[in-house]
């Protein structure tokens, strides 16, 4: 989109017909006057739209088709661009269900055998504190291995952060169900204090491990 070219922008368009990318359909002025170009779909694994060098070395094109081209070419690099990012993203996010929801079930598990604590007998807290134990360690592995994966989908964002796109809309564009997922930002992921959800699920064992501490050093006292 820019704004109106001078002369009939039909005209101008078939002035410049020869340089058209091969993406475009037609260009017509919406109703604030502006100009506007129709393209068939970009899948972002086209060429760069870049306008013809022959296009600025012609005399006979009007200087009118000349800016309309300018124009034009923007609009195919915008459109191409968000498709790259749509298709990144994609292949970011292939494994990415399977992944969370593998952690969601270690998290799940880790907090459920917390609650179990609260009721079980003596005779089998040793044993249940050492169940617990493993699904912290298996929590802490399937964080891991989401923002190993978060890490990438970070990475496309970031390369892609000029976007005409929101990153809500390339998931939507993508067809990619994000709720609840953890993605920082590319930096998240090379700060001293650890990546996003392994910090959350870290913190969060911490807690538990204080707790079952106290329980365990309260109850030895009380029966010593």
């Amino acid at each position: 989109m820019t704004t109106a070219t001078p002369g009939d922008v039909e005209q101008t368009a078939e002035q410049a017909a020869k340089y058209h990318h091969a993406h475009y359909q037609g260009t017509g002025r919406n109703r604030y006057g502006r100009v506007v170009f129709a393209f068939a779909p970009f899948t972002g694994n086209e060429e760069e739209p870049i306008r013809p060098r022959d296009s600025y070395r012609d005399d006979d094109l009007p200087d009118a088709a000349r800016d309309l081209l300018t124009a034009e070419y923007d609009a195919a690099r915008r459109l191409w661009w968000s498709a790259r990012y749509v298709r990144d993203l994609k292949t970011a996010t292939t494994e990415a269900p399977a992944l969370w929801d593998a952690y969601q079930r270690a998290q799940q598990h880790m907090t459920d055998l917390r609650r179990t604590l609260d009721t079980t007998p003596d005779t089998y807290w040793t044993s249940t504190v050492s169940q617990l134990v493993d699904a912290q360690d298996k929590a802490l592995d399937a964080a891991r291995d989401w923002d190993d994966l978060a890490r990438g989908i970070a990475r496309v964002h970031d390369d892609y952060v000029y976007s005409d796109l929101a990153q809500h809309e390339a998931y939507e564009r993508a067809g990619v169900e994000t709720d609840g997922w953890v993605v920082g930002c590319t930096y998240d992921y090379d700060a001293y204090c650890g990546a996003p959800l392994t910090r959350i699920v870290r913190e969060a064992v911490q807690k538990q491990r204080t707790h079952v501490q106290q329980v365990s050093q309260l109850t030895t006292r009380a029966t010593g």
